[in-house]
């Protein structure tokens, strides 16, 4: 029970990134430029 608890942060979480359109469909096919497209999302989150 104590592993679900903080499930809906996480879900929540991907949930925001995915309103990125970069990262909802991954257009980046390199890993590298991918994991910046996630970065510079959760930054715009985060500030936001």
């Amino acid at each position: 029970m104590d592993a679900y608890k903080g499930r809906h942060v996480i879900g929540r979480a991907v949930n925001r990134l995915m309103d990125f359109r970069t990262v909802a469909t991954r257009y980046d096919k390199r890993g590298h430029h991918f994991l910046t497209a996630v970065l510079m999302a959760t930054m715009m989150v985060m500030l936001l």
